[in-house]
């Protein structure tokens, strides 16, 4: 298939992009050496940012133009519940974090700025935008659990269902699902901005997560 819609938005994004696989945050993820500190932080974080995504999604599915599609994104946004916030709620407590807790601790400012960018492109731009600011977060996940993956999984067991997760079938099944959509698309103006920010955002969290600042600087 030719990918260009993701595969341009990806090219043009290339540096980032490696950023994102080689973060510390990550790095250390595969090599087991994460703190439970930071793994709860981020857990925490990315458990706050899923409430929103969920409700992206659903916007993805109401201005889809196929019902295909409509299906699609429907079917992912009932995922994020009953898939991806499992995961989170099977491994808070283990981080001696309880899910009321997870359920309402305030998001950080990262968080609060990702999600406000993604409602924003659901709620007052096209289709083909909202797949492109959606994309990074699919797409960037399935990459770094193959990566790890392959790299050989850590004896930690949180973070080897992480990465088992991620790099799984039914994970990659959507991502691909995802990237059909695209790669059926036309890019416009806004796809770009809105890959492009969504993507260094994916950074920004990863960051959060470690507890880095925007310069790169730790914060613990």
């Amino acid at each position: 298939m030719d990918r260009s819609f993701s595969h341009t938005l990806k090219e043009n994004n290339q540096d980032v992009w490696e950023s994102i696989m080689t973060h510390p945050f990550v790095v250390d993820m595969g090599r087991g050496t994460l703190s439970d500190e930071r793994l709860s932080r981020f857990i925490a974080q990315d458990y706050q940012y899923l409430k929103d995504f969920f409700r992206v999604l659903a916007v993805a599915a109401a201005k889809a133009p196929t019902n295909e599609w409509r299906a699609i994104f429907t079917a992912h946004a009932q995922n994020v519940v009953a898939v991806e916030r499992q995961l989170h709620l099977k491994i808070a407590p283990l981080l001696d974090v309880s899910v009321d807790e997870l359920q309402t601790i305030e998001p950080l400012p990262i968080t609060i700025a990702y999600t406000d960018h993604l409602l924003r492109i659901a709620w007052t731009e096209s289709f083909e935008a909202i797949v492109a600011a959606v994309l990074p977060c699919y797409w960037t996940y399935r990459e770094i659990g193959i990566r790890l993956g392959d790299l050989g999984l850590p004896d930690h067991p949180l973070l080897r269902d992480w990465i088992e997760t991620y790099r799984g079938p039914l994970y990659g099944q959507s991502v691909e699902e995802v990237l059909g959509i695209a790669d059926a698309l036309t890019l416009n103006p806004v796809c770009h901005m809105a890959f492009e920010r969504s993507l260094r955002y994916e950074r920004l969290f990863w960051s959060q997560g470690y507890g880095l600042n925007e310069s790169g600087f730790l914060m613990d």
